[in-house]
Parts: structure tokens; C-alpha cells; sequence
């Protein structure tokens, strides 16, 4: 659960001109970890024996625990804290990620030519600005909720449309047979210890 919420987490804290880059590096890398574990697991598919298997098996939890502990030390999202009358630590979060703590400000001009980011604090017009707007956002989405429910998916309309989209096509990528493709092209190999 917490690998799907990355991309909705990498667009709440990324600021606004680059939040469709990071999301994109979200999806790429996680391509590229399934090609990375189809190559382990092709190697392992080598090793003699049950130690195989679970090669390939202890492979996984690398990522996992390092998944885990971000979730610790990662910061809350703005949003959420919005979302849950928090503004004002809504707007930390938005001065932390968008700049760096007070003891930066000698650094700011070297800091901002090394990576091309600009320091800011809580009172930066455009960390006002995004805490407005968030703000805006969840008191706009309240006002909504009120005056619909979950059956506006189902009445004929827009809606309807989007929310069978959101069904049908994950359904079809999968009628694609790509999981057989992905999981199962090592697994012979990697399960002959079972056949000897």
C-alpha cells in the first residue's frame, strides 16, 4: 500500500514545476526495479538448491525496509495535515521542503548555484502562496462533499465514464498476461531443485 500512495505523495511535496518530473522518475524507477529482480532472479535461477529460492525471496526486503523507514523520516503531507486542520504545521512542512531550517541563510547562494533550488521560510510569498492554495483546496473539496456521494459514480454521465476507465483498464493490462511474463520466466530454473 505504501509503494502505490509514492506518485500521490511525490506530487503533494514536489513543487509545482517539477512535479510531473518526479512522478515520472517514480513510475521509471519502478520499472526498472522489475527489470533489476527479473535479472537476480534469473542469476539465482543458477544457484543449486533451496538457497535459490530464498535469494531471490531476501532480495526483496531491501527495498521494503528502507520503504518503511521513510515512512518515519519522511515528512507528513501537507495536504494531509490540511485536511486535518493542521495549517500551520502545514506550512512548516511547505517552508522545510521548499527551503532548508534558518541555519542555511549564510549558504542560501551556494547551496541554490550547486543544486538549482531556492531556500525559503514561512513567510516566502510562494510557501504562502501553495499553503493558500492547498488550504483553498480542502475547504473547496468539504464544501463539495456535502452536496454529493459515492452513487454520482454510477448516474449516467461524466463520472460513469471515468470511474469504468479506472475499472476496465487495469483489468485489460492484466488480460495481457505480463505477471506470467514478469514472475514465472525464471521460475523453472529457479524451481528445478524440486524436479532433481
Amino acid at each position: 500500500a505504501v509503494a502505490n500512495n509514492t506518485p500521490l505523495y511525490l506530487s503533494e511535496i514536489s513543487p509545482a514545476h517539477r512535479r510531473g518530473r518526479y512522478t515520472s522518475l517514480s513510475n521509471v524507477m519502478e520499472d526498472l526495479g522489475f527489470a533489476l529482480i527479473a535479472w537476480v532472479s534469473f542469476a539465482f535461477s543458477y544457484v543449486a538448491g533451496q538457497t535459490s529460492w530464498r535469494l531471490i525471496f531476501a532480495c526483496q526486503y531491501v527495498g521494503s525496509v528502507i520503504l518503511m523507514y521513510g515512512v518515519y523520516v519522511l515528512p507528513s503531507s501537507p495536504r494531509w495535515l490540511a485536511l486535518k486542520d493542521r495549517g500551520e504545521d502545514s506550512l512548516k512542512v511547505l517552508a522545510n521542503l521548499h527551503g532548508a531550517s534558518p541555519g542555511w541563510e549564510s549558504k542560501k547562494e551556494g547551496f541554490a548555484s550547486l543544486t538549482g533550488l531556492q531556500l525559503s521560510d514561512e513567510s516566502d510569498p510562494l510557501v504562502r502562496f501553495e499553503a493558500a492554495q492547498i488550504h483553498d483546496t480542502v475547504q473547496e473539496e468539504y464544501a463539495l462533499a456535502s452536496k454529493s456521494s459515492w452513487l454520482e459514480l454510477l448516474r449516467p454521465g461524466p463520472n460513469l465514464r471515468r470511474f469504468a476507465l479506472a475499472l476496465v483498464l487495469p483489468g485489460i493490462q492484466q488480460f495481457t498476461g505480463i505477471n506470467a511474463i514478469t514472475y514465472c520466466e525464471s521460475m523453472p530454473r529457479a524451481l528445478s531443485w524440486v524436479v532433481n
